[in-house]
């Protein structure tokens, strides 16, 4: 196939240019002014030029006289793998209600573009892209220089940059003259080593760009930024290099990494053992820059597969005399890398294992249901997504929730968890994918779709085992680090969701290209079945699979032009310039109309301009899209509440509570809604609010809602439980103390003990005004906390009474059982720092009375006692 490109120069410069974009331009290039997300135009661009490659390759077998298909053992089951996507997509949408279908369609078109041509189409073209002789190294001295030399003329980008004239619009963001040389420059460099399309040198390409992305990596982490103004660390001090996230570098290197190694252990002469052994020290240290533990562990899989055969074991004995001196410098690098906070002498590594280990163990149980001071958020974030995944595929055990529609379902099954257990409730998120490959085919295609995908994989491994045993050596040694690095991948990616995102999926896909080549074919060359076919079904074919992809290059275009206006009118939202904004998303929402971000921005801009009808419009346009966030539907019940449209509000928030019921603003909307017709909702607001206190138990708004609905349903009985609580939590709020009193009444109770509980606390508090901190009122205490042991208010006299007496510990105790229930109260964390104070233990002291000032900034008496501190 691609040897028709020899003989045609216009395919193979063609074809050469769209290699170079897709193995040397994309995982480098990356903008922090043009899109929200750095790495959006990767993306673009990677997707443009596999399917300008597809194009060529269609025009090439035209040309050759019949559409070729390649002999190879991962077709049928992949063919097979992508209908079963589709038809659990279509059987989930057809499974659904109406209300689902726009974002599901939406949902699984974004997925089937992603899985057709950043995992199919990029597998199809590296199966058909043929090996050279191993290894083919010829080129590697011009790689060495073009490796220093390329890198090093960026170092004066931040000098001379000038920038293009800003009236050239969209191309003023991402065009420099001097930058703009390099690239032009590099392009046509990598284009002469890539002209012969070998495997070789795609394989060394890739190589040697991870290299480089890898050394910018490195130092980010230690704070040196050589191409932009500022240092950019949005994870912190995880480093993202040129790929805008960590998890996605680190995934790039998992799959390189063996393959290093067997270059590395197969070097001859000392120039070339530095070479690898110097690529492969990149990739360590980037490793470790990007802190991504489950990369850690894919890679360690990944070296652990190559070594379990003879051929490497063999090779590294072979080369003791620099392998051995090379392994020691190798775990120095892994044990000595400093820390995320650079401090000397420490282990990022170990600091970064044992805060795992150690958080996991200390979390005591490894389940949702677990205290909210035991939670580990890695973990538990986890198990909370995991759970979701789980359940939704146990909806459809046959086929799941449908192909690409994780993200969209997601929130619905999160919701309830979030409920039902409180200590995970801080771990909320809006998961893209299940971080677990299985949970993530089992989720969305269900037994069926996890069993073709397996398949997939199954059909490798046993043709590697075949092919293992009677392959001659060199091709069994060049073989094993392709599987390494599908299986490192894999390792990562059951912690991970790399595999979803462009980059890095495909290079995995490629890999899987290569592998099932030497696979069915041992001399690597792809071999071909010719379809000889009529010249018209041939002309319909190929003109048919033409206008596809460029369907699909214009798809490509829109989306990236949607994301170039969404991000200025973004940025001109959060400047509130609103009318502006709105001309930007309006250009955003032309190009595609169904991204949630940017139409939910849309509808935010209308109402900051008060259109509401509008604004309606758009967050219509918002659930068309992604219809899993709780943001847009309590938005678009406020504009339905504007519009006094009471029953769509009251749809949309109860759909909110649906997705997110730990949202107090939903409660408080929706009781607005309740109470304005109470004789039509007394009855669901009671039961809405019940399910309210058992999430917000502390709240008083929640109790005397709930208690005002119970009231109007006659349930007097409830409803003095409920009111008695609120007063036990806090006795000084009159409403409460009033509505308790009438419904006491109604109830014609005598000598109502919730009654006497408060006349006995407003006598110990009294009391204690009195100066009476005695051992009586110390008893007095524990017998209203004895019938009210969550009652704050209680909690906090015995504190006071203990500290009075001199107990300090036992007063601690009390405090931090107050700060539990409510973080917020200041009066407890200003009796803690007066403690600490005591103990002599100025800085906690210090940082407890900081927290108060913070709520408090106009205490002068505060201010001054924080300036007179030794600390």
């Amino acid at each position: 196939m691609f040897e028709f490109f020899y003989k045609n120069r216009l395919l193979n410069t063609i074809g050469t240019l769209f290699f170079t974009a897709i193995f040397f331009v994309s995982p480098l290039i990356f903008f922090t002014d043009l899109t929200r997300n750095p790495y959006y135009f990767q993306i673009t661009l990677l997707n443009i030029s596999v399917l300008a490659i597809f194009i060529a390759v269609i025009i090439a077998d035209y040309k050759d006289g019949g559409l070729l298909v390649s002999k190879n053992i991962l077709n049928l089951p992949f063919i097979i793998l992508i209908f079963i996507f589709l038809f659990s997509s279509l059987y989930s949408l057809l499974n659904h209600n109406d209300f689902f279908h726009p974002a599901m369609i939406s949902e699984s078109l974004k997925k089937g573009v992603f899985t057709t041509v950043n995992c199919f189409l990029v597998f199809y073209i590296s199966q058909n892209i043929p090996f050279g002789k191993m290894p083919e190294k010829k080129d590697l001295f011009k790689w060495t220089i073009f490796f220093i030399l390329w890198p090093l003329f960026w170092l004066f980008f931040p000098t001379l940059k000038s920038g293009a004239p800003s009236d050239l619009g969209i191309i003023s963001k991402f065009w420099d003259p001097y930058g703009g040389i390099l690239w032009i420059v590099a392009i046509i460099i990598v284009m002469r080593f890539l002209r012969k399309f070998r495997q070789q040198s795609f394989i060394h390409l890739a190589l040697i760009v991870c290299s480089i992305a890898s050394l910018y990596g490195i130092l980010q982490y230690f704070q040196i930024e050589l191409i932009w103004k500022k240092a950019l660390n949005p994870y912190g001090n995880r480093s993202v290099s040129t790929f805008g996230n960590p998890n996605f570098i680190s995934s790039f290197i998992v799959m390189l990494f063996p393959i290093a190694t067997a270059y590395l252990l197969y070097s001859k002469t000392l120039f070339e053992k530095f070479f690898y052994a110097f690529i492969f020290l990149t990739y360590e240290g980037m490793l470790l820059s990007s802190l991504t533990r489950s990369s850690w562990i894919g890679a360690f899989a990944g070296i652990v597969f190559i070594f379990g055969f003879k051929e490497f074991r063999n090779k590294f004995v072979e080369n003791r005399k620099f392998t051995y001196p090379f392994l020691i410098i190798v775990l120095v690098f892994l044990f000595f890398w400093p820390s995320e906070n650079l401090k000397p002498f420490s282990s990022g590594m170990a600091d970064r294992v044992s805060e795992g280990a150690l958080k996991t163990v200390s979390s005591k149980k490894i389940t949702l249901n677990v205290e909210k001071d035991n939670v580990y958020n890695s973990l538990h974030q986890r198990l909370l997504i995991w759970s979701s995944a789980w359940q939704m595929g146990l909806e459809n055990p046959a086929l799941g929730k449908g192909w690409g529609n994780f993200e969209l379902f997601y929130p619905f099954y999160q919701g309830p968890l979030l409920g039902n257990f409180e200590g995970i409730r801080g771990l909320r998120t809006h998961a893209n994918n299940a971080h677990n490959e299985i949970l993530e085919l089992w989720s969305q295609t269900g037994i069926i779709g996890l069993g073709a995908y397996i398949w997939v994989f199954l059909t490798l491994l046993i043709c590697f085992m075949r092919f293992y045993k009677k392959a001659v050596y060199e091709d069994r040694y060049w073989t094993i680090p392709f599987l390494a690095a599908l299986s490192g991948m894999f390792i990562d990616n059951m912690l991970n969701v790399s595999l979803h995102f462009a980059v890095p999926a495909f290079l995995f896909w490629w890999i899987v290209g290569a592998l099932s080549l030497k696979l069915s074919s041992p001399d690597g060359s792809p071999k071909y079945l010719v379809l000889i076919l009529n010249k018209n079904i041939k002309n319909l074919i190929s003109l048919s699979l033409v206008l596809l992809c460029f369907v699909g290059i214009y798809y490509w275009h829109s989306q990236f032009m949607r994301e170039i206006h969404y991000f200025k009118g973004f940025k001109l939202m959060r400047k509130a310039r609103f009318s502006q904004a709105v001309d930007e998303l309006k250009k955003a929402y032309s190009y595609h109309g169904r991204e949630v971000n940017n139409n939910y921005e849309f509808a935010n801009a209308y109402v900051r301009m008060d259109d509401y009808p509008k604004a309606q419009w758009a967050y219509q346009e918002s659930l068309k899209s992604n219809c899993g966030y709780d943001e847009i539907f309590f938005n678009f019940a406020v504009v339905n509440k504007k519009l006094r449209k009471f029953d769509l509000a009251l749809e949309n928030l109860k759909m909110s509570i649906l997705i997110n019921p730990i949202n107090i603003a939903n409660y408080t909307a929706l009781a607005e809604i309740f109470m304005s017709d109470i004789g039509k909702y007394s009855k669901e607001g009671a039961l809405f609010f019940e399910n309210a206190l058992r999430i917000f138990p502390f709240d008083a708004n929640i109790i005397n809602t709930l208690g005002y609905f119970l009231t109007t349903e006659k349930n007097y009985k409830r409803a003095k439980e409920v009111y008695a609580r609120g007063v036990k939590i806090n006795p000084a709020n009159e409403m409460l103390v009033s509505n308790l009193k009438m419904v006491a009444e109604r109830l014609k109770v005598k000598n109502d003990s919730d009654i006497k509980w408060l006349a006995q606390y407003k006598d110990l508090e009294n009391s204690l005004k009195g100066n009476n901190y005695t051992k009586d009122s110390l008893d007095i205490a524990d017998a209203l906390l004895q019938d009210a042991p969550y009652s704050a208010a209680v909690m906090y006299l015995k504190s006071k009474i203990l500290f009075v007496l001199g107990e300090y510990s036992l007063s601690k105790k009390c405090l931090e059982k107050i700060l539990k229930i409510n973080p917020e109260n200041a009066d407890a964390r200003y009796g803690l720092g007066n403690i600490f104070e005591k103990e002599g233990n100025c800085e906690a002291a210090k940082k407890e009375f900081i927290e108060v000032f913070k709520s408090n900034p106009g205490n002068d008496g505060l201010k001054a006692r924080l300036k007179k501190m030794p600390c």
